[in-house]
């Protein structure tokens, strides 16, 4: 089946689809994606993406519907799922909306859900993970590779701040999970003795 995906937004929202993304590829589905320049890049080298259409930023919001019915025929699509507005406007809630007003709690018990199942949902999915996919290229990983060097180099001089820096930037682009687990380890540590100092320099 050919599906015409179509998600415009922020990374986060691009990151929020990639579970739904891999389980359509994985059901054997061939993806199309229509989104933005934001989509591009969070999807970039991302195997479970046949083809790209790129969107039209000046595109007047009222012609939206035609484009999009327009894309379904051109692609020759069997299937559509349009991811505007399944988070904000549905559970992120919008000054114009009027469930915006409702009190607290009410507000709580209508939006207090995960988002990664609500986008399951939105695509009529279920046992998608729960978790977001980066794919990233063989010089993203030397650069990765080259932090967590550095990060280690500093760690064993004790300059903590640095070490800091480097191995956050390696751990965004870790893929191995028991280095990734190490990494963050060592992370925890820095900062705990990062605090230490911190209330140290306090009391002096």
């Amino acid at each position: 089946m050919r599906i015409l995906v179509i998600r415009l937004g922020a990374y986060g929202d691009m990151l929020m689809i990639t579970p739904v993304i891999k389980k359509l590829k994985e059901q054997g589905h061939y993806i199309i994606l229509n989104t933005n320049t934001r989509g591009k890049e969070v999807f970039e080298n991302n195997p479970n993406v046949d083809e790209y259409i790129m969107h039209d930023e000046n595109m007047p919001i009222d012609e939206l519907s035609d484009h999009w019915e327009k894309l379904k025929t051109e692609t020759k699509a069997d299937k559509v799922i349009n991811f505007s507005e399944s988070i904000e406007c549905n559970i992120a809630l919008h000054p114009v909306d009027p469930t915006y007003n409702l009190t607290k709690e009410e507000r709580f018990d209508l939006c207090n859900k995960n988002y990664y199942e609500v986008t399951e949902q939105w695509a009529d999915l279920t046992g998608c993970q729960k978790l977001p996919e980066l794919y990233f290229t063989q010089e993203e990983k030397n650069i990765a590779k080259s932090h967590l060097n550095l990060g280690i180099y500093y760690y064993k001089n004790r300059d903590l701040r640095n070490s800091s820096f480097h191995l956050n930037r390696a751990l965004n682009a870790c893929e191995n999970p028991e280095e990734k687990r190490e990494i963050q380890q060592m992370i925890e540590e820095i900062q705990k003795k990062l605090k230490m100092q911190r209330r140290q320099q306090g009391m002096g």
